[in-house]
């Protein structure tokens, strides 16, 4: 997995008041539960043990907008705080676009949660931005390579170490891969590798083998073919 420090991006005019705060169980993304391209993500930004809400948004030409309404219980959300960022872009190619999905997670298990984001249509930059883009505090500070045309981003936990990990699912071939958030912040390639050229392919997470442990079945939707993915409980998986 290569890692990328964005120093250029971290510059921008993001306007800070509330920082990114550990995300707590309550807070917590469900497995399998992903975030597709337009939704708003939820996870706990405050870090109080209450979901919150981000959407993922566009003002002006020249910045990309995180709108946060932070949880109040019961269903309720309160008033939308607008954070923006400089919009990505391929400098030698002068364009850019905003990440339209993604996840909150705490990368490294240091108490602050991150936001880290995807292009549904590919990274503008893949080379030098990453396919996954880091928010913290609302700016961008790392950049990861994972699936360039993600459909679906989602938080499991694939290796028992209590760090939320990362999965992405895409209809293009790459099919279900998973990356796994590590003590240092980074995200690495993961157990669970499933490649697919379907065109409507489907997978879950759960406990299949009823053995306590969380496992992946994929399932190719052209062809039928599923493959169960059976985690020994330390972050290893065997397809069976």
């Amino acid at each position: 997995m290569r890692y990328a420090r964005l120093t250029a991006l971290a510059a921008g005019p993001a306007a800070i008041a509330v920082g990114l705060a550990g995300a707590g169980p309550a807070g917590a993304q469900a497995p399998g539960d992903g975030n597709y391209q337009g939704e708003p993500l939820s996870g706990d930004i405050d870090g109080n043990g209450v979901a919150d809400r981000a959407t993922l948004t566009k003002t002006n030409p020249a910045t990309c907008d995180v709108v946060v309404e932070l949880g109040l219980g019961g269903g309720r959300f309160g008033p939308k705080r607008t954070y923006s960022y400089p919009e990505p872009r391929n400098e030698e190619f002068d364009f850019g676009y905003c990440p339209d999905m993604g996840v909150i997670v705490d990368l490294g298990g240091d108490g602050v949660s991150e936001l880290v984001l995807a292009w549904f249509d590919g990274s503008p930059d893949p080379e030098n931005l990453g396919d996954l883009l880091v928010l913290e505090n609302f700016a961008p500070v790392a950049g990861f390579q994972a699936i360039y045309q993600p459909s679906e981003i989602g938080l499991a936990e694939f290796n028992g170490d209590g760090l939320a990990d990362v999965y992405e699912w895409t209809d293009q071939g790459d099919g279900f891969q998973s990356w796994l958030n590590t003590p240092g912040g980074e995200l690495v390639a993961g157990p669970v590798r499933a490649c697919s050229s379907a065109s409507s392919p489907d997978f879950e997470i759960a406990d299949f083998d009823r053995d306590g442990k969380d496992d992946v079945i994929v399932t190719d939707g052209d062809t039928g073919v599923t493959h169960l993915f059976a985690n020994d409980g330390h972050g290893h998986f065997a397809a069976k």
